[in-house]
């Protein structure tokens, strides 16, 4: 207290001191404890909250907290048991990020959007872009490489579906994403495609990228991480699994996007990371269904939609 405002010690509990209030009389007795708790609160709004359900930092990459920080609300009681059930459940998440999303077979009401070659989709822009036969694998982007923009889409269009795919990465830089209601590509190219399309992003840094700014790049951003709708939407969660080492089998992920005329939602592994979220009106329209190529690796399988 006295380091607080700049006093000797002995002025710290000065009543006459006009820079300090002391409140209070007498000395707490044996036995008496204080447990510290809040200030790094839980909830599901990246605005208003500091942590998510799962006690991850909203805005930083890869960091939980597991200590009592993250209560919402104090009651009275002693708070050591929540704490520790909490601090199992962060444990418990973290675990489950290395276990992949198992294949599963079509379901009823869905058809296949991939056979093993990319024959009914088309192809734009740069990149590596590439089926790996007999795998069921469609194989985005190059190791290590940065910021190379190509697309592939169906070429048919969709309006208000539920999409599912399995996706995997295979560094923390990787970033690409899963395009819905893309329009016809014309003179505008990439820049059209990015101001009238739907982006789920695919980025565990949350990069938020803008040209006209300095620093251009600023990471830890809600919109612009996995599972947000970008730019629009943010992501109330960190669901995803961890990055996969390469040559290995790996950790994938599974999406469920659901986009019903001007709403959308996103299940990353189960967990709901958006939810109804209200679409701007020129993304009302039907479009194509698009994978990015941009940066690193990113690797997709079990693509199937059921429209609705």
């Amino acid at each position: 207290m006295a380091a607080l405002v700049n006093k000797p010690p002995e002025a710290a509990v000065s009543a006459t001191d006009n820079n300090l209030q002391y409140i209070g009389g007498h000395q707490d007795g044996v036995g008496t404890t204080y447990h510290e708790s809040g200030t790094l609160r839980l909830g599901d709004d990246p605005d208003g909250s500091v942590t998510d359900v799962h006690g991850h930092f909203h805005h930083v990459t890869n960091a939980f907290c597991v200590d009592q920080s993250i209560f919402p609300t104090v009651g009275s009681a002693n708070p050591v048991p929540t704490g520790l059930a909490l601090s199992n459940l962060i444990a418990t998440h973290i675990v489950s990020r290395f276990t992949s999303s198992p294949l599963v077979p079509l379901e009823d009401g869905f058809v296949s959007l991939f056979e093993e070659t990319l024959d009914q989709w088309d192809r734009f822009g740069h990149g590596v872009i590439k089926a790996l036969p007999g795998l069921g694998i469609i194989e985005c982007g190059s190791v290590g490489a940065a910021s190379t923009l190509g697309f592939i889409r169906t070429n048919r269009s969709f309006r208000n579906f539920v999409l599912r795919l399995h996706w995997k990465a295979f560094d923390i830089g990787a970033n690409s994403g899963v395009f819905l209601r893309m329009p016809e590509v014309g003179d505008g190219g990439l820049d059209q495609v990015y101001r009238n399309s739907i982006e789920i992003q695919i980025d565990e840094t949350g990069k938020d990228f803008d040209a006209a700014r300095y620093p251009q790049a600023v990471y830890g951003s809600s919109l612009h991480k996995t599972g947000a709708v970008y730019g629009l939407a943010p992501a109330t969660r960190w669901a995803s699994k961890a990055v996969s080492p390469r040559f290995a089998e790996g950790y994938w992920n599974a999406f469920e996007i659901t986009v019903n005329d001007d709403r959308i939602s996103v299940l990353l592994n189960d967990e709901p990371v958006v939810r109804e979220a209200r679409l701007p009106a020129h993304l009302f329209g039907a479009g194509f269904i698009g994978l990015q190529c941009h940066t690193d690796v990113v690797q997709f399988r079990n693509i199937r939609i059921r429209e609705i």
